[in-house]
This record gives C-alpha cells, sequence and structure tokens, in this order.
C-alpha cells in the first residue's frame, strides 16, 4: 500500500507498506516448509512409477488425494510448476488451449481441398475453438456445483482428459 505523507514542514514523502497476509514471521517460514515438502513429496510420488514402469500421465485428483494436500487442483498445479521452474518435471497443460502456425505458404487457405493440409489445419482449429467453448461451459458448471460435488466432477472430467490422450 502506498500513501502520501506530509510533515510539519509541508514535503510530501511516500509511505511504503508490504503486507503479506501473515501476522507471524513463523507462519510464512512455515508455510515456506510445507511448499517445500509437498515438492519432494509429489516429485518422489511421480518418479518412482516413471522411473520403475514408464508412467507418463497421472490423474490429478488422485495425486491430491494421495499426497493429503491441503490444497486443490490449483495447489497441485502450483507445484507442478515450482518443479517445473527448477528443472524438475515438464508439464502439459488439461487440454489444448492453441496453436503454433507456421508460415510454409502465401496460397490462399483452401479448407475444402482434402489433398492439402490446409483442411487438416482448419479441423485442428476448430477443434481447439469447440474445446475453449467446453472448458467455458465446464468452468460455469463447476461453479454452480456444491464443493461436494465439484471433487467428482473435477475427477470425471481429468479421467475423460486421459482417455483422450
Amino acid at each position: 500500500m502506498m500513501e502520501k505523507v506530509t510533515d510539519s514542514n509541508r514535503q510530501i514523502r511516500i509511505k511504503q507498506s508490504i503486507f503479506n497476509g501473515y501476522h507471524k514471521k513463523q507462519e510464512w517460514r512455515d508455510e515456506l516448509n510445507l511448499l517445500e515438502k509437498n515438492c519432494i513429496d509429489l516429485l518422489d510420488y511421480v518418479s518412482k512409477p516413471y522411473f520403475k514402469d514408464n508412467i507418463k500421465k497421472f490423474n490429478w485428483p488422485d495425486l491430491v488425494s494421495e499426497l493429503n494436500l491441503k490444497g486443490n487442483i490449483q495447489y497441485l498445479s502450483n507445484l507442478f510448476f515450482i518443479l517445473s521452474i527448477l528443472g524438475y518435471n515438464r508439464v502439459s497443460g488439461l487440454l489444448p488451449a492453441g496453436i503454433e502456425v507456421y508460415l510454409t505458404s502465401l496460397e490462399p487457405i483452401d479448407e475444402t481441398n482434402e489433398t492439402l493440409n490446409d483442411k487438416a489445419i482448419y479441423e485442428e482449429f476448430s477443434e481447439v475453438q469447440q474445446i475453449r467453448e467446453l472448458k467455458q461451459i465446464s468452468l460455469q458448471l463447476l461453479s454452480n456445483l456444491d464443493r461436494n460435488e465439484q471433487d467428482a466432477f473435477i475427477k470425471g472430467f481429468l479421467q475423460l482428459n486421459q482417455k483422450r490422450s
């Protein structure tokens, strides 16, 4: 928070306060220690089946449950993000959100011609657009569910994504 402070000489100074949400120094240290522990536990949990059985895909709600994480899917995503920044893993999104495009020709696009790649690329763009719309609908449905129903919905949603892969 920044505020202007005027002293008796009518000089203006800027006073800046930083608020981190913790009341005691030990609270944020405990939070960082828990974050570190959860990162190590997660890395240990996914690395064993990866190296032993070459398992590369995991059901996120099961990970939250098995590791007894205090958070939810977003917390797990944060842990994976931290581990990926540190170079321990690589995480892909739950569903594709976009397509990389490379210009290979200056010819007009003809999505009706099946002999060209244009049709396949057009269909991929259409699929990504449909997935975006489905994500939006899913989020709206999720926001209208009770907390107890949300876990089952998320688990089912992620299982469908695994079947699709």
